[in-house]
């Protein structure tokens, strides 16, 4: 047998190519080999286990067989391989007279020096640059002789230059869409620009939000800033742009609209506003109320309710001096501003109502009344009016 080539393959395994010689002829058919790693010429120092291949194609002495025994069993000591061979599924094999010697090309899958290095190991005292140890963000280039730190400049054809591990740009504007960025403008973007900065909000887009100019804020829902040349807009809502009306607009004159995009003044609200009883601006509660005692209408402002009773309740006692209304507000009503007026009707005189607090905080009594005298029995029964703020 002879041995014409060894050459590596890609990783571990390398191709072994042989010529088999039977009775002085070149052998043709088929044979399986056996292939033993050793660590000496004729010892018992097997390295890993044998490589069996079956049926090899075997055409005018020459074979091909590719062998992987891993990278550990070449550790930078000599190797031999035996080799053994018999026809296909026949006899006992034939073991070859002599060891052939591993030289060279396997070796290349474990350099002799790399042994003794470990992975990560290589620091920059290793390497030959006299010594000396790089500053931040310089690489390692080569000046045909040795390998020298170099700083980070202006690279043929591009701009930036590195300082540690930032890069920068100094000499100018910047534009990115624009060949031709605005005078005194460091960073002139023509197109929409996407931050992601992090946190529960999702990303903010600099852009055209609605056909409009502004600023989306844009997670599982969204909120915008736009103007539109004339109105700015501070809007949210879910996905898509959001409605015009659903936040706040300022127009030019400086009123400001909620719900709307039109405000008459300066503050004009397109909806309900509620309150919370323990502050102090908004109207918390008004009533009509029949002369029979039955709520007419009504707004409560802490609930933004306008439908049935609003929450309320009216308990009420008649006499011949007029009507008492005890009004139940479900809330306390004894610490804020109260108005109340009746309505008055005609032939009845001067109408007037009063009020007074009940020892329970919720709890109020209206009183209607006339100051005519000759109409007992009816004196005082009177629709009113009561707001408290």
């Amino acid at each position: 047998m002879s041995l014409p080539a060894l050459t590596c393959a890609q990783g571990t395994a390398f191709s072994y190519q042989g010529h088999l010689m039977g009775n002085g002829a070149a052998a043709n058919g088929s044979y399986d080999f056996n292939f033993v790693l050793f660590g000496s010429a004729a010892g018992v120092d097997q390295i890993v286990p044998a490589m069996p291949f079956n049926n090899v194609s075997v055409a005018n002495g020459q074979f091909n067989v590719t062998l992987d025994f891993g990278a550990a069993a070449f550790a930078g000591a000599a190797r031999w391989l035996e080799i053994s061979v018999r026809p296909t599924g026949v006899g006992q094999f034939t073991k070859m007279n002599a060891r052939v010697s591993l030289l060279g090309t396997p070796y290349a899958i474990f350099a002799t020096t790399a042994g003794s290095v470990a992975n990560g190991a290589v620091t920059a005292s290793q390497l030959n640059t006299g010594g000396v140890a790089p500053a931040q963000g310089q690489f390692l280039a080569y000046n045909a002789g040795n390998f020298v730190w170099s700083d980070p400049g202006v690279a043929v054809g591009s701009v930036w230059s590195l300082n540690g591990l930032d890069a920068y740009y100094e000499s100018g504007n910047v534009g990115i869409g624009t060949s031709a960025p605005t005078a005194g403008v460091r960073l002139e973007v023509n197109g929409n620009t996407r931050l992601t900065p992090g946190g529960s909000g999702g990303f903010l887009q600099i852009g055209t939000p609605n056909g409009e100019t502004g600023l989306s804020f844009q997670g599982a829902n969204r909120a915008d800033i736009r103007y539109d040349g004339s109105i700015l807009k501070l809007v949210a809502g879910t996905i898509g742009p959001p409605s015009p009306s659903a936040g706040i607009a300022i127009d030019p004159s400086g009123n400001v609209g909620i719900g709307t995009t039109t405000p008459g003044s300066k503050l004009e609200v397109a909806g309900n506003i509620t309150q919370a009883l323990d502050k102090s601006g908004v109207v918390k509660a008004m009533l009509y109320v029949n002369a029979d005692g039955t709520i007419a209408r009504c707004y409560n402002g802490m609930t933004n309710a306008t439908a049935r009773n609003c929450g309320f309740t009216i308990a009420n006692s008649y006499a011949d001096w007029g009507a008492d209304h005890l009004i139940n507000f479900g809330s306390r009503v004894t610490d804020r501003f109260i108005s109340v007026s009746a309505e008055s009707v005609p032939g009845y005189g001067a109408v007037g109502a009063s009020y007074s607090f009940d020892p329970d905080p919720n709890l109020l009594h209206v009183q209607t009344f006339t100051t005519q005298t000759d109409y007992q029995g009816f004196r005082g029964h009177f629709a009113f009016m009561i707001i408290v703020y």
